[in-house]
């Protein structure tokens, strides 16, 4: 039987959650949620693509909030899988960007996300994968903080980039707070 998480991850996930809701584009008043609603309007495997890859630091939100609350049911397994998924995109992010690199095409602080991205995906293999790591250890938890800390260091590699430019919505801003505090509020090892 597994245990609850505290509330403050609970409550901390709903932010990031919430992040969906805000605007995407200063001066704009389109959000993330609508984005994904239309392209499901426009067709299911649109919608479906744009929610796993854009709306993915969300949806695993939703899911992190509901498996803090319910760690024996269908919920911590969601976790793990979209904890997954956003290692694979955080893999495939730094892959374009390194592609980039071989086109001439550097954005700023390239080798910091290439390097994240191959610490973080393969601290999360070991801690997941290793048939040494104890079962407490890779509870829903483990699952939370790394999912969470794909999202805060892919959303700040992000902040780097659109630092100086058009100003970005509340959106970016606060997904990336939501992302830290949500990594702050895991607590270690139980």
């Amino acid at each position: 039987m597994g245990l609850a998480l505290p509330w403050r991850v609970t409550l901390a996930a709903a932010v990031l959650l919430a992040c969906a809701w805000l605007p995407i584009s200063a001066g704009q008043d389109g959000t993330l949620a609508g984005l994904l609603l239309a392209a499901w309007r426009e067709d299911w495997l649109q919608g479906l693509l744009a929610t796993l890859v854009l709306g993915g630091p969300h949806l695993f939100a939703a899911t992190a909030m509901v498996a803090s609350r319910a760690p024996d049911g269908a919920a911590p397994a969601w976790v793990r899988a979209l904890t997954a998924w956003l290692m694979v995109e955080l893999v495939l992010l730094a892959l374009i960007v390194l592609h980039g690199l071989q086109e001439g095409q550097g954005g700023r602080a390239p080798l910091a996300l290439i390097g994240f991205a191959a610490v973080l995906a393969s601290a999360w293999w070991r801690r997941m994968a290793s048939p040494h790591t104890p079962m407490h250890r890779r509870d829903v938890g483990a699952s939370v903080r790394f999912g969470a800390m794909a999202c805060f260091g892919a959303f700040a590699w992000f902040e780097l980039q659109v630092r100086g430019g058009q100003g970005p919505g509340l959106w970016l801003h606060a997904t990336t707070a939501a992302s830290f505090l949500l990594v702050a509020v895991v607590p270690r090892d139980r």
